[in-house]
This record gives structure tokens, sequence and C-alpha cells, in this order.
């Protein structure tokens, strides 16, 4: 499993000393190894038991962490197996992904107890070995797209309304159709995504290209709204009258998307004359939370086998309302 984050603890990690009782020593080499994973993709944070007010300006001016290589935090006295808990949930991702980085041997103990899925390690462990558990191949565009979820989620407080909040958002929606430009990002997000992807199915670059010079359908769905640009979040492939694939990136779940993703391909396929469609869930371990997708979409359940499920829809009774807080360019 590779990893997706790093969360680094403060005192005697990043640092030498205890904030706010010791003369603070800054690791240098730390920070400079920091920067480098994040500008190659890697997800930075912190959980540290400390005051915010202490640690912040520590990160912000002397280190020169904050404003663009941290994504996510939680500097408070809780429990860091909670801390921990409550990162993944707002990266959206899962706890295997994550690399804890502490000094302490008590908590790296507790988290090995409680949270046996992260890799809790000593500073000093921080090597190139650790650091095979990354696939190095992105950018800062990562760390910028957590920290604007980070700033979406804030926002989400201030609402009680769901619909309301999403509302304010201002999203918009482009779909591309076999646009070879966007064909090594399709290809990434078949072999990355796999929470909300119905089949997981893989392919390569080259099998993309193909597809898209065979009569296949390879929609691609990209994502701004108020915060930033999120690119190409969601893909979609129609072989004959079958979705061969469909997958939305973890970065823009819970916001009804999928739903208007599949409007505007179902509505582009009643143009080009489709009378039925044909979707398959395939259970896998991470995406259970799409397994009655289909079904909220009005497709009617036609078959199931072990961990395969076949559902149908005959596009003349399609009648799924999608929200009208997006625009579509």
């Amino acid at each position: 499993m590779k990893k997706k984050a790093i969360i680094f603890d403060c005192d005697n990690t990043l640092w030498e000393g205890v904030i706010g009782e010791d003369i603070i020593k800054p690791d240098w080499k730390l920070r400079d190894s920091i920067i480098m994973l994040a500008k190659r993709g890697v997800i930075i944070g912190i959980c540290s038991k400390n005051n915010e007010e202490d640690v912040i300006p520590m990160l912000q001016r002397s280190l020169l962490l904050w404003d663009h290589f941290i994504s996510v935090y939680r500097i408070n006295w809780k429990d860091k197996v909670s801390n921990l808990k409550e990162i993944a949930e707002e990266l959206n991702i899962g706890l295997d992904t994550i690399v804890m980085v502490d000094d302490s041997d008590f908590e790296r103990a507790a988290i090995a107890l409680y949270l046996p899925e992260v890799l809790a390690i000593h500073p000093d462990k921080l090597t190139t070995t650790v650091l095979d558990y990354f696939n190095l191949i992105g950018d800062l565009s990562k760390t910028r797209q957590y920290k604007e979820n980070l700033r979406r989620a804030r926002v989400r407080e201030q609402f009680t309304n769901i619909d309301e909040y999403l509302k304010s958002l201002d999203m918009i929606l482009t779909v591309k159709l076999n646009d070879q430009l966007q064909i090594p990002r399709i290809s990434e997000l078949t072999q990355k995504t796999n929470q909300f992807n119905l089949t997981t199915k893989r392919y390569t670059e080259e099998e993309i290209k193909n597809a898209m010079e065979y009569p296949f359908l390879v929609y691609s769905l990209s994502v701004k709204d108020k915060f930033g640009d999120s690119g190409l979040v969601g893909v979609c492939i129609v072989r004959g009258n079958s979705i061969d694939v469909f997958l939305l990136s973890c970065r823009v779940l819970g916001r009804n998307i999928e739903f208007a993703f599949i409007d505007y391909i179902i509505q582009d396929l009643k143009k080009k004359g489709y009378q039925a469609l044909i979707g398959t869930y395939i259970k896998s371990e991470k995406n259970q939370q799409v397994e009655k997708f289909y079904s909220d979409c009005g497709f009617e359940c036609i078959n199931i086998r072990n961990e395969t499920i076949i559902f149908s829809l005959l596009l003349s009774n399609y009648k799924l309302t999608i929200p009208d807080y997006f625009k579509y360019e």
C-alpha cells in the first residue's frame, strides 16, 4: 500500500526542545525534506500536543512551512489517535496511507495499538526506505487542493442546510468526450481511485488511447468552484451500451457531483440515440460506499453474482432530478 501523507509531531521532532519552555533549535535538514516531499505531491500535516498560538508562528515565520507546504493540522491537547482519525477523515484518505513521525515512544506505541494501519516512526527512521512507500510523482498542486478543501470545510460549518452550502460554492463542471490531451490523467485516475469507483478497472495510457480510437465513449469531468480548481476528477467509459468505468476522485466527494456527472452522460447518450444502459458494480476492499449508486440513479438491479451486481436503465424511464447549483462550461 502506497502512502499519501506524512504527519509530523513538533516538539523534539520538527525542532529540538519544547516550545514555550526551551530555546528552540529547528531541524533544518528535516524541514528541507518536508519541502521536497510536499513539492513531490506528498501531503504534509501536523499533529502535536501544543497550543496553536505557540506553534503556528513558529511554522509560519521561522520554518516558513505554514503557508505553502502544510495541508492539514491538529494542534491541541487531545490524544493523537483521535486526531489522526480526524485528519484521515478530513483528507478523505485511508489510515493505512498515513505515516506519523513522532519522537515519543508513548505516542508511537499508542498509535501502534489503536491505529495499527498507521505507520508510526521515530524521526531518525525517516529514511530512503520510508520514502519508498510514496509515489513521488506529484507537485504542490495537491497541497493547494487540500488547503482549499480545508477552507471549504470551514465555510460548511457556517451553514445548517447542505444544499445552501453547496449552492454557495458556485461549482462549474466541464465534461469532455474522448479528449486525448487528458489521457495521462484519465489513466492515473483509473489506477489510483478506489473509494468512488464502481468497477476498479485499471487502464494504462495506451489502453485509454485505444479506447478513444475504438468506438468507446470516454467522458472526463473537471470541477472548479469559488475556492479553486480541482482539475480533472471524474471518468466514465461507455463500451457499447455498458458503463465500463465510472469513478470520481475522493477530493470532490460529498458535493453531489457524481449525480450531475452521470446525468450529463445519460442526457448525451439520449441525444446519440441510446435507449438502454447497463451499469456494473464490482465490490472491492474500499468501494462499498458506491454499492447503491446505480439504484440511487434509477437503475434496476437485474443480476447478482458473487461480488458483482448488474443494473439496467431504460433511458426513457430516467427521472433523476439534479440540483440547480451546478453550472456547465
